[in-house]
């Protein structure tokens, strides 16, 4: 199932521009990875940027 059947499931509309745009976001901070597996892109989550996000909530929540 594609992310934005998903999210449709879900009441959440967003429109495949917005999607893609946001992806891309959390790709470039390492959030989450792009993996090709034959003709098919999946996204994964990235452990280390996880944690690091972590981290920073953390961080901000002492404050």
């Amino acid at each position: 199932m594609d992310i934005l059947t998903i999210l449709r499931e879900e009441d959440i509309n967003i429109s495949n521009t917005k999607l893609s745009y946001h992806l891309k976001e959390l790709r470039e901070n390492h959030i989450v990875d792009l993996v090709k597996e034959g003709k098919r892109y999946f996204y994964l989550f990235n452990r280390k940027g996880l944690e690091t996000t972590l981290n920073w909530i953390k961080d901000v929540m002492k404050e």
